[in-house]
């Protein structure tokens, strides 16, 4: 990566999308493969609150990977606002349903709060920047 422009390397923008998203999407397959239990156990509520966090984990990769593979910005000011909401959404109900649940240990709920709140919203940001600075922002180093 070159400090000072928006160019990244295309495996280095690969691997920083896929650890930002990656865990919210096994999150979100999890839940989607779940609701069904969760309706008979009366969590239906939490199962779709738990969806709509886990969502932008699909959401950031699809539009990582039209990003990298076509070479090109894929958002305009509208999609990377409403990216900016969702991811701003996530922050902010993760954060509350961690200090809902601060009987646990204080220890652990840290590695949850990364994966599933601050890297989501860094990567959110920096296909944010990417998609509005300039067009070709990726390159093929090979």
């Amino acid at each position: 990566m070159k400090i000072g422009t928006s160019t990244v390397s295309r495996a280095i923008l690969v691997l920083e999308m896929l650890l930002c998203f990656a865990p919210l999407t096994w999150l979100c397959m999890f839940v989607v493969a779940n609701l069904h239990r969760m309706q008979g156990d009366g969590l239906l509520g939490e199962g779709l609150l738990d969806l709509s966090l886990a969502a932008l984990g699909p959401i950031g990769l699809i539009v990582a990977f039209r990003t990298i593979l076509l070479d090109r910005p894929s958002l305009n000011r509208f999609a990377a606002l409403a990216l900016c909401v969702i991811a701003t959404w996530t922050l902010l109900a993760y954060s509350l349903h961690v200090l809902a649940a601060a009987g646990g240990s204080a220890g652990d709920w840290w590695r949850e709060f990364v994966l599933i709140a601050l890297l989501p919203a860094a990567g959110i940001a920096h296909l944010s920047y990417l998609g509005l600075h300039q067009s070709g922002n990726c390159r093929n180093t090979s």
